[in-house]
């Protein structure tokens, strides 16, 4: 073989006897360096014991092999054992400790073993390079033979990037190329090479290509897909935080990578919060800026279509829809007369509510409730019959509800954090009513016993809320109005007589209630 020079180098170190491990595991030129040494006495002599003689003198110990002569005989090993990753470690660490021809001539025999010649090639070429002074001329002729013929062996072909970006990463069998830029010619093994290209906000491209030895391989071109939209962010002051969707990304200055759709973009600083809504397009590039008044401003901020079903004409982004939970209490007063009581005092109630509810739309929602309120009315009893116990008597009507009902939420749209809302809708209401006693002397309102009390009933409600709702990074405050319509056909009593005399209850007062949105 015409490299055979080269091939002894690694193994003419199989070769060396066990007992010659002085020797370091290197090329031919340094494996016959130094002398086997053998066993015998302190004189060099090996003759026999006389009883009557000193004892002998052990021998002189091995002399301790360097860095470099311990990389080198375990990177044989390794060669030998087909290890190639492993012995291009060890052979690259003797080469490290001691710099010279020997392990990088075995380092090329190593990456031309895995089918790497241009690797080979690179390895040989630095051997000659800087060692050429001290290697035998039959090893310098073997090595640049080898290299001749390995060159004649190898592929060329460029590769080139769709669209055309500065920073991308190239593997080319799965081995990063961290060189590689765009339009670069590649030197590689001939055969069936797998390229994959990879670049942020692109999807990952790969493709499988034969490829000949010679310069007549036609160009690898890698076409990357856009999967998110390239923002750049400034702000006015450096010290002005940049928010994108609600999470705080840097001060100043701000690049990021966003997939397709709607987002939120703010600047904040001290007191002053200012923003705007871009709608970002895979593969575009947009700018933010802020002028002197604060204002944000984009090519980005393409006019939303008017879908069909929006009154206000704004279609709602994706991240607009989602589930969302309140809860809240009211101060409510019920607007009603009641047979048989003299009010002088204002009538007075609480209620407590849960929403659970799923946002549709920008600008409506559907939603669950369930309130639970407790009313009051207090006065001086009055009855057709004047003789009654009871008349003239300090007594209070308590009214226990407890109201299931779906409801429509309507908001007004916009990208603020404070906007209008309301509900409306209805459903069913468990009544409890029952008549407490004051006692005699006591402070009014102080409820005694009861002395009648009617069985549940079930009866409808409608409800209307009013107000103006806050959001903050997801945090949802309701400060509403409350208006609500309960029946009362199915009270019937005192002879059959109907205390609110069917009239509906209209209840009414302030509400405040607390939430979380995952829109």
């Amino acid at each position: 073989m015409r490299f055979l020079p080269l091939t002894l180098l690694v193994v003419a170190l199989a070769l060396v006897p066990r007992t010659a491990l002085t020797q370091p595991a290197a090329p031919s030129t340094e494996t016959g360096e130094g002398a086997e040494g053998g066993e015998g006495t302190a004189d060099g002599g090996a003759g026999e014991a006389d009883a009557t003689a000193e004892p002998e003198e052990a021998p002189p110990p091995e002399p301790e092999l360097t860095p470099y002569q311990v990389h080198m005989n375990n990177g044989v090993r390794l060669f030998k054992a087909g290890l190639w990753d492993g012995a291009i470690a060890e052979f690259q660490a003797a080469y490290d400790a001691e710099p010279k021809a020997s392990p990088l001539i075995n380092l090329a025999l190593t990456h031309k073993k895995l089918a790497n010649p241009v690797k080979a090639i690179d390895v040989l070429e630095t051997a000659l390079a800087k060692h050429r002074d001290t290697m035998p001329a039959d090893q310098i002729a073997a090595a640049e033979r080898e290299i001749r013929e390995m060159k004649a062996l190898l592929a060329y072909v460029k590769v080139n990037v769709r669209p055309s970006l500065e920073q991308v990463e190239l593997f080319v069998d799965d081995v990063l190329r961290p060189e590689f830029r765009p339009g670069d010619e590649l030197v590689l093994p001939p055969g069936m090479r797998r390229f994959r290209v990879r670049a942020e906000g692109f999807a990952e491209t790969d493709e499988r290509v034969q490829i000949t030895s010679g310069r007549n391989n036609p160009p690898v071109t890698l076409d990357l897909v856009p999967t998110h939209g390239e923002v750049i962010i400034t702000a006015r002051h450096t010290d002005a935080w940049i928010e994108v969707d609600s999470v705080k990304k840097a001060k100043g200055l701000h690049r990021q990578m966003l997939s397709p759709g709607v987002h939120v973009v703010r600047v904040i600083r001290g007191d002053q919060i200012d923003s705007i809504q871009i709608v970002v397009t895979a593969g575009e590039r947009y700018a933010v800026t802020q002028d002197e008044d604060g204002e944000l401003e984009s090519d980005a901020t393409a006019p939303l279509e008017q879908p069909k079903d929006s009154p206000f004409g704004v279609e709602v982004p994706q991240y607009l829809r989602g589930f969302y939970a309140l809860g809240g209490v009211a101060l409510l007063t019920p607007l009603a007369t009641v047979r048989h009581i003299e009010t002088s005092d204002p009538d007075f109630g609480a209620g407590i509510d849960v929403r659970l509810g799923y946002r549709v739309t920008d600008w409506a929602g559907f939603e669950g409730v369930a309130q639970y309120s407790d009313l009051r009315i207090a006065g001086t009893l009055q009855v057709a019959d004047r003789t009654s116990e009871f008349q003239g008597r300090e007594m209070t009507m308590v009214l226990e509800s407890l109201r299931l009902g779906a409801l429509l939420r309507v908001m007004v749209p916009g990208d603020g954090w404070v906007r209008f809302a309301g509900t409306i809708g209805g459903g069913a209401v468990i009544e409890k009513l029952e008549w407490r006693d004051e006692p005699e002397g006591g402070r009014r309102g102080t409820e005694g016993p009861a002395i009648y009390v009617d069985e549940s009933g079930v009866g409808p409600f409608g409800q209307l809320d009013l107000g103006v709702e806050l959001e903050f990074q997801n945090i949802l405050i309701d400060v509403m109005a409350q208006l609500i319509v309960q029946g009362t056909k199915h009270f019937d009593l005192d002879n059959d007589q109907n205390v609110f005399e069917t009239r509906p209850i209209l209840i009414m007062g302030p509400a405040i209630r607390g939430g979380y949105s995952l829109w």
